[in-house]
């Protein structure tokens, strides 16, 4: 015998909804009953979120964060009952849980064949989607119909409109076949995914799998192709006799009849808009990344990046139902360098015209270094690693217990597991958890830094930037300043981008370190949120007489700072009156001395 899932939400579905829709108690009381769901089916602890509004993705599991998102939005929709929501919210939860249960292997095999290509993280997502549900309901089968509401919640909503593009038609043939209006689609193709589905889904060995997603990228080649033979025939066509040019007749300009939309790379995670079994041609499930607010592009595709490819020549977007399919393992470092560079390229339009003036009064020219040739800072490996490590082992914080194992202390709040079958209702006491911490280098580029001072700083600020690229707690930026024509912070580099956009540094000008301390430390509070704010200053001489007081007032408002001497010249008494005791290295000779000192001054800033 089924069950519907909203039976076991109790008190949500039965008391009276007098305070309207959008109630923050309901969102409480549902995201409570959402974590029960996926606490009682994980086989490991993740965290349970509701995804931000107007996130493209109804729901998705980032693997390497451990956390699973999912929409509020049937919370706020007043044509849903509260069974409904609940059953819809209950079935997402369910189908993200599967991902973790049964589909981290083949996440990690796309990502290893196949690298970043959305296409083949579309293919393995919709073969994934069916596996992973199917693998619940023969576990769970009271729960075979839990699957249902999303499904429709999703198909009802977003895909009952024409296919828009090639990989649309894969996602709703397999997915949402009964909801899509295929009036003006090839049949032919869709039976093509229609079988292909049925071929493939339970796939269980390695090559098996992979051989799979290489008929569907084949597939989608030899429609792409098609598609542009069928644009180059329609000019030559359209071109009038005798007056052109033979040989440029026929070229499709720009792309012509390639894909119109650009392909889908993800945000993070097994997107998926969880949906329902039972559907002819392995359409158990819904498509990964199904998106009921804003079809389109991808929310990991920065506007105007570029699609990475495999072995296409052009990438094929799913479409509005199905988004993105790349999961959250495969680069999260890839993703979030599209977005950090659509960011720096769009301040730079912002700051580079815009002068800051500080509370005391100074004037800072914050911009984006972006130079035309640019070819990355190569770090110090050995200063990385050291650093890395002081990271890694300095700890602090309060949530520092593991829950879901079999044996331990009892865990009150798993007890309601004992009714599905599971044992790991025991938590233990582990490592405490990692500071949050958001860390400025302020590199001095005054004229004094020339030659190998210069070169040094900047394979000092790469190696501490490469040291946190595996700390998710970490998030850091790197400014070099100088006074040149007034006090100028250039960005050379931030968390999301990779080392190789890590911009070089150029030595002139003065060193206005006491108003570049009050710039940063006024911006760095305002960027942290709810982490540490850090700023560690780089320099080889003395600037203002006054950087005694702007550093006690950046720490008076919160700001922990601390200074590398780049020379000897910055000498003991003058360090020890700025920044005091314990707060400062210095740097006397080749950069690696300092790789000791600089790694337990971290491991002290870490676990403040």
């Amino acid at each position: 015998m089924t069950v519907k899932a909203s039976t076991f939400w109790g008190d949500f579905t039965s008391r009276s909804d007098s305070s309207g829709f959008g109630d923050k108690a309901r969102a409480v009381a549902a995201h409570r009953k959402v974590e029960e769901f996926v606490n009682a089916f994980t086989r490991d602890e993740y965290i349970i979120e509701f995804a931000p509004q107007g996130t493209r993705h109804i729901a998705y599991t980032v693997f390497d964060k451990k956390r699973i998102f999912i929409t509020p939005s049937p919370l706020t929709d007043p044509s849903l009952s509260l069974e409904d929501m609940a059953d819809i919210l209950s079935g997402l939860a369910c189908h993200e849980t599967s991902h973790t249960r049964y589909g981290v292997e083949t996440s990690y095999l796309t990502r290893e064949v196949f690298g970043l290509n959305s296409n083949a993280h579309m293919l393995s997502n919709l073969l994934d989607d069916i596996r992973i549900e199917r693998k619940f309901v023969a576990d769970y089968p009271g729960f075979a119909s839990i699957f249902r509401a999303p499904m429709d919640y999703v198909g009802n909503r977003n895909c009952t409109g024409v296919p828009i593009s090639h990989g649309d038609v894969a996602v709703r043939a397999t997915r949402y076949d009964t909801y899509t209006d295929w009036s003006q689609t090839d049949p032919d193709e869709r039976q093509w995914w229609l079988d292909w589905a049925d071929r493939n889904w339970d796939r269980e060995s390695k090559d098996a799998y992979v051989a799979a997603i290489r008929e569907g990228l084949a597939y989608l080649q030899s429609l792409s192709q098609k598609q542009q033979q069928a644009a180059k025939d329609a000019m030559k066509q359209a071109q009038p006799t005798g007056d052109a040019d033979d040989a440029d007749a026929g070229e499709p300009g720009d792309g012509m009849g390639q894909s119109e939309e650009p392909s889908m790379s993800g945000a993070g995670a097994n997107d998926d808009s969880a949906d329902n079994t039972g559907q002819s041609g392995g359409q158990s499930n819904e498509s990964s990344d199904a998106n009921s607010e804003s079809p389109g592009q991808s929310g990991g595709q920065s506007a105007g990046g570029s699609p990475d490819t495999f072995d296409e020549e052009q990438p094929l977007s799913a479409g509005a139902c199905a988004g993105s399919a790349i999961d959250a393992n495969d680069s999260h470092e890839k993703r979030v360098d599209n977005q950090a560079l659509s960011e720096v390229a769009n301040s730079a339009i912002i700051i580079e015209r815009m002068t800051y003036t500080t509370e005391d009064g100074d004037r800072v020219l914050p911009k984006v270094n972006n130079q035309k040739h640019n070819v990355g800072i190569a770090p110090n490996n050995n200063i990385a690693s050291i650093v890395r490590n002081a990271f890694m082992r300095s700890r602090s914080g309060n949530d520092n217990e593991q829950r879901f194992n079999k044996s331990g202390t009892l865990d009150e709040r798993s007890l309601h597991r004992i009714a599905y079958g599971e044992t790991n209702l025991f938590t233990r006491k582990s490592a405490p958890s990692p500071q949050r911490i958001t860390l400025w280098l302020l590199c001095d580029n005054s004229g004094s830094m020339q030659g190998d001072r210069l070169k040094q700083t900047e394979q000092l600020a790469a190696a501490i930037a490469q040291a946190t690229l595996p700390m998710q707690t970490i998030k850091c930026q790197v400014w070099s300043w100088s006074g040149v024509n007034g006090n100028v912070a250039s960005l050379n580099w931030k968390t999301g981008m990779p080392l190789t956009q890590f911009a070089r540094m150029r030595a002139n000008g003065g060193t206005p370190d006491a108003p570049i301390i009050g710039w940063a430390s006024e911006n760095i509070t305002k960027q942290c949120g709810n982490s540490t704010p850090v700023i560690i200053m780089l320099s080889d001489g003395m600037g203002s007489s006054n950087l005694q007081d702007r550093v006690a007032k950046a720490r008076k408002r919160g700001v922990k700072v601390y200074s590398v001497a780049l020379a000897s010249d910055l000498g003991e008494d003058y360090q020890r009156l700025v920044y005091g005791k314990g707060n400062y290295i210095t740097c006397n000779g080749p950069v690696d001395t300092i790789a000791r000192p600089l790694a337990n001054m971290i491991a002290r800033l870490a676990t403040l």
